[in-house]
């Protein structure tokens, strides 16, 4: 009797440490609706260029003298509150609000330049226009001051705090 308890020990053991392995496998799995791309690298370089860009808009437009005095007519309707920065990087008009046609034009005109801008950065980068768009976005509105109305994420406009 012992020879065949002794026969048996090797297939008992193997069973053992077979069972005791898969008892302690861990699997974890991560499911998104869409396919998940993050590349930081890509959107550091963007925000430089975006950066560089809105650093040639100020120069352009006298920077110095907006926090007292808005002299492009774009600033003048975001400080008035009737226009705001979206995510996208460009100006919008709040809710159902109401711009004179001279007001919608120049809206028009500045968000014509801006795309074409973030078009040249996508084109440079070889990006698609909606990367450039988003972290233009990000960072125009991290830039507006105090109070100045900003897009949320849930695509409301509110004040800036």
């Amino acid at each position: 009797m012992r020879q065949a308890v002794l026969a048996r020990w090797p297939l008992a053991a193997g069973l053992w440490l077979v069972l005791a392995a898969a008892a302690c496998t861990h699997r974890v799995e991560v499911a998104t609706p869409e396919p998940l791309t993050i590349n930081l690298n890509i959107k550091l370089e963007l925000a430089d260029e975006v950066t560089a860009l809105l650093a040639e808009e100020r120069a352009a437009t006298g920077a110095k003298t907006r926090a007292l005095k808005p002299a492009d007519p774009a600033e003048q309707l975001k400080a008035a509150g009737l226009a705001g920065e979206d995510l996208r990087g460009y100006l919008a008009v709040p809710g159902a609000g109401a711009l004179e046609p001279a007001q919608a034009e120049r809206l028009a005109q500045v968000n014509a330049e801006r795309r074409s801008a973030y078009q040249q950065i996508a084109s440079a980068k070889q990006q698609p226009l909606a990367a450039v768009e988003t972290v233009a976005g990000e960072l125009r509105i991290s830039q507006e001051p105090s109070g100045r109305l900003v897009m949320a994420a849930d695509g409301r406009f509110a004040a800036k705090p």
